[in-house]
């Protein structure tokens, strides 16, 4: 297994983070980090966690590739082709795994599956920021993602996806990825146009958030609103029907018309139960939530809909400094295979990395 981890700056809890892909209890795997720039804060990190741990096979590129417009690509082509195992992962600098990560996603891979992915779940986040940015991840974020998996929909979250090179490279590998802002989606997309299939894992993973302030969560789910409106517009346009105020009052009156209920009587059982809903798919795929979660869940329901105005009045986003104007992707229909020649694909494929 070869972990690709690319590496920019210092993220909340970086050394923690990068610390627990040294512990994995996985036999074999290698850890390839890289940075763009020689002048990188977390390069020292970096280099202290592999004194630490020799036993680790690791290694540390510096230097980017100008490959094209997404700077996470120009930054993971070098770690990708020296890649030594069939099997990637790919993860984010501000992920944290337990020890058995790897071997559980190895066990949960189904025949048939190209790229497993994880759904991200939000801990220890602090300030009004943080605390809405872990509800959202918790919660709507996650419920989202489950959703998508069970409708057959290719949501790859690119904090963390795992596939095979041998697989990824029928579709023009890493470098095909290199004119997608959001390549994660791109790469499922792309798959699941060949026919295969992209699962989500049952084991989040965590990220830690630290402080964030109300500014920066804005901010970040702009960024996040205006790419999921480019990749899918008709999720994007009903999306607020998910929200369960909006939700709520539609239902108030549909039930106050047609069955003759009290809307504020409907409301409040409504929204009780999608409190209680959320409050247990929280509990569940990041920790129990303490005593602040009911006043921010509730704001994050009530700015759900202005934050849902601001994406759809704009297609630019600001990304490391950097303003991008999105435009749609566009993915080149080819040929599925297949049932059975998927099969004999992927038995080639296991012929070919034994």
């Amino acid at each position: 297994m070869s972990i690709l981890k690319p590496l920019k700056g210092i993220d909340e809890g970086i050394k923690t983070n990068l610390e627990s892909f040294f512990l994995l209890d996985y036999p074999n795997y290698e850890i390839l980090f890289s940075v763009a720039e020689s002048d990188d804060p977390v390069i020292p990190i970096v280099n202290e966690l592999m004194a630490r741990y020799p036993q680790v096979q690791a290694d540390l590129l510096i230097g980017a590739v100008d490959f094209g417009p997404n700077p996470k690509i120009n930054n993971l082509i070098r770690s990708y082709k020296q890649a030594s195992h069939d099997w990637i992962l790919i993860s984010d600098s501000n992920t944290r795994v337990t020890p058995h990560h790897l071997t559980n996603l190895g066990h949960q891979f189904k025949h048939g599956v190209a790229m497993q992915t994880s759904i991200v779940a939000g801990v220890d986040g602090s300030g009004i920021g943080g605390l809405l940015e872990s509800t959202f991840l918790n919660t709507f974020y996650a419920r989202s993602v489950m959703a998508l998996s069970v409708l057959g929909h290719p949501c790859v979250i690119g904090k963390a996806m795992m596939f095979r090179k041998s697989i990824l490279e029928r579709t023009g590998g890493l470098r095909s990825l290199k004119k997608h802002i959001a390549e994660d989606y791109a790469a499922g997309r792309k798959l699941h146009l060949l026919g295969f299939r992209v699962q989500v894992s049952q084991n989040p993973i965590h990220q830690h958030l630290g402080n964030y302030s109300f500014k920066m969560f804005w901010s970040r789910h702009i960024r996040w609103g205006r790419l999921r409106k480019m990749q899918t517009p008709f999720g994007f346009i009903v999306e607020p029907l998910f929200n369960s105020i909006l939700s709520g009052m539609l239902g108030a009156y549909a039930f106050s018309k047609i069955f003759h209920v009290s809307p504020i009587i409907f409301f409040g059982a409504h929204m009780a139960y999608w409190f209680t809903c959320d409050f247990i798919l929280s509990s569940r795929v990041a920790t129990r939530p303490g005593f602040s979660f009911l006043p921010i869940w509730v704001l994050r329901e009530f700015t759900h809909f202005p934050l849902w105005i601001h994406i759809a009045l704009g297609n630019s986003i600001n990304w490391r400094g950097k303003t991008i104007v999105l435009k749609r992707p566009v993915f080149a229909t080819r040929r599925r295979y297949k049932f059975e020649d998927l099969s004999e694909f992927l038995r080639k494929s296991d012929k070919r990395a034994a």
